[in-house]
């Protein structure tokens, strides 16, 4: 009986249970990068770092990152320019590549189909 309620005890105590921080980590340097959305991250991204010249009659290099459809058309290309050295002529944008964890969320969203949530 003494065994039986020992196995039991040693039974119930070694449950744990999982939590959202142990299951799902942020990643390094705090980039948040489970669930991107489009209009919260991407959409802020470009209209800071891109369509002041990828928009309107004549955009460089005949891009236009104005929408969600141009965007996720897109979405190799520019994963391309962005993650280029900062040395490399295309390397996008010009002048000052983006932080890394904008790099994150634009990979991150690309992963997760490219959605226009």
């Amino acid at each position: 009986m003494r065994l039986l309620l020992l196995s039991l005890l040693g039974l119930l105590s070694g449950c744990y249970y999982d939590n959202e921080q142990d299951l799902y980590p942020p990643a390094p340097g705090g980039c948040d990068t489970v669930a991107v959305s489009y209009n919260t991250e991407i959409v802020p991204i470009m209209n800071s770092r891109c369509v002041s010249c990828h928009s309107g009659g004549f955009p460089a290099g005949g891009l236009a990152l104005n929408t969600h459809a141009l965007v996720s058309g897109n979405i190799a290309n520019i994963i391309d320019r962005i993650k280029r050295n900062p040395d490399d002529v295309l390397l996008m944008p010009q002048g000052a590549k983006l932080d890394p964890c904008s790099i994150q969320k634009i990979e991150a969203w690309a992963r997760q189909g490219a959605p226009n949530n």
